[in-house]
């Protein structure tokens, strides 16, 4: 895994996002182990981004044993390409305007993942997550994936890598901020009607996406019911 080659603290303060992120907070089940992107947050200038890129490949080369050479690396921009055990790895920066958290500085070697990874905080990487559904169209992965996301949410598990946000919240926040989340949730739920039959359980898939529209629901009356107060 590419990420096992690399400091915990090399790219810091740029924090874990993709598979990697969505993983953490149980947006999927598999991370990507030969592609890590990183999130920026938006206000950092070009300057501090070929820093960054320029850490990273210094915290890459170095021989991998039994090889006495370390691999090559091209970087190029927000990217970085390199090969892991032989196959292509990418690293990317991602250019995400939106991300702006409220403290990126945190010490560098914070413990925010069990391994000192620090990754991106839940609301943002379910909206990435949700957001790339929309760009690309939903997968049976995705179904899998968000109805997985939506039990563990339901119920509020210790596995996270900081304090849960009720999924309600969550919906909430992402309604008001990121459309094109909630088109992501509209998408995956379409695709889940069509093929939830599909999976090997059919009932758990159900209703998984039963609480996920019922929250939905309630999201909407709440939202009409204030937008008829203000009318009065």
């Amino acid at each position: 895994m590419i990420r096992d080659r690399l400091d915990p603290d090399a790219p810091h303060p740029a924090r874990l996002a993709g598979t990697h992120a969505w993983v953490a907070w149980g947006l999927t089940d598999h991370a990507d182990p030969r592609r890590l992107q990183l999130a920026v947050p938006a206000r950092y200038p070009d300057s501090y981004v070929e820093d960054l890129m320029g850490r990273i490949a210094t915290s890459l080369a170095r021989p991998i044993w039994p090889d006495t050479d370390p691999p090559p690396i091209d970087v190029d921009g927000r990217t970085l390409r390199t090969l892991d055990a032989g196959e292509p790895a990418i690293i990317e920066l991602l250019d995400l305007p939106w991300y702006q958290p409220a403290s990126d500085r945190h010490p560098a070697g914070q413990a925010v993942t069990l391994d000192r990874w620090p990754i991106i905080d839940e609301t943002a990487a379910t909206r990435q997550r949700l957001e790339v559904i929309a760009a690309h169209g939903a997968t049976r992965q995705d179904v899998t994936d968000i109805a997985r996301w939506t039990r563990l949410k339901t119920t509020q598990t210790d596995t996270y890598p900081t304090a849960p946000t009720r999924i309600g919240d969550l919906l909430a926040q992402l309604r008001r901020d990121a459309p094109a989340a909630i088109a992501g949730i509209d998408t995956v739920i379409d695709h889940a009607r069509t093929t939830y039959q599909q999976h090997p359980d059919p009932d758990s898939i159900r209703k998984a996406f039963q609480t996920l529209t019922d929250d939905l629901a309630r999201l909407t009356v709440k939202r009409d019911g204030m937008a008829a107060m203000s009318r009065r």
